[in-house]
């Protein structure tokens, strides 16, 4: 093993210190065949439980950034400037994952140079059971709302010349959202892998809940105006797509007509 940093794992944590050991143990418990790293970021975090949960994780060696409160995106990119690893992979401080799934990943985009992000399926926790089956990724679906939840593997280099996280956002929550049509709209490649590689934490207190679900339309009006150009070649295609289904449609049903006056004609139809 070389010392080099494959991994980076980034944990923004906002009063999450009920869970957070949880997603530390998740990482740290696993014999890593690459090296990584795992840094957290405190984003101001104000309840005493989660204090004292990141003053534990201090003391056993842990790597914990302190910030003002600002919300996930810029904790998000707090991390990844302080990392050093060639791939990122954000965890949030309510989940947990399973390393040889992510190991996987990592492999994969070690063979393909050309793959920005390697995704997974789920396992709900908390307040939902079930698996999370994400599946291909489908660009006008994402266009309308969110398909892959940020914890993916992300190669840096594409990341940072993206310009990371949005922090301007209207609402918390939809910061993976943008930050895959960004990929999505400079051509970057997704790989879909199919095997659970996190417990996705389902909470009614969660930002999902409270903030970027009610919101929804808000966030995507701002999506809608920040990538315009794109949107609009997207939904020309989308058109082109209907237009081209009712068309074959009809030619299909022009054809069931012909053949049924024909039975009943005894004669060709032209």
């Amino acid at each position: 093993m070389t010392n080099t940093i494959a991994i980076s794992i980034i944990t923004p944590c906002y009063n999450h210190g009920k869970y957070l050991l949880e997603a530390v143990h998740s990482i740290r418990e696993y014999n890593w065949s690459v090296p990584i790293e795992h840094i957290i970021v405190n984003d101001g975090s104000i309840d005493e439980e989660t204090i004292h949960v990141l003053e534990v994780i201090k003391q056993q060696g842990g790597i914990v950034i302190e910030q003002k409160n600002a919300g996930p995106s810029t904790a998000r990119n707090t991390g990844i400037k302080a990392s050093t690893g060639k791939y990122i992979l954000p965890v949030d401080s309510d989940n947990t994952i399973i390393p040889t799934v992510f190991e996987m990943a990592y492999h994969i985009m070690e063979s393909d140079s050309t793959i920005s992000v390697v995704y997974t399926d789920a396992q709900y926790i908390g307040e939902k059971s079930g698996t999370w089956k994400v599946g291909e990724l489908n660009k006008l679906r994402l266009l309308n709302r969110n398909q892959v939840d940020n914890c993916a593997l992300i190669r840096r280099d594409d990341l940072i010349q993206l310009g990371g996280y949005d922090e301007g956002m209207p609402f918390k929550g939809n910061e993976d959202w943008e930050l895959w049509l960004k990929m999505l709209f400079n051509d970057k490649k997704f790989y879909y892998l199919e095997e659970v590689g996190y417990n996705y934490r389902v909470l009614h207190n969660s930002l999902s809940n409270t903030e970027s679900g009610p919101n929804h339309v808000v966030n995507k009006r701002y999506l809608v105006n920040k990538y315009q150009p794109y949107y609009a070649t997207y939904a020309i295609q989308a058109l082109e797509k209907v237009l081209q289904y009712e068309k074959k449609q009809k030619h299909i049903q022009e054809n069931k007509l012909k053949s049924i006056l024909k039975i009943l004609l005894n004669k060709p139809v032209l």
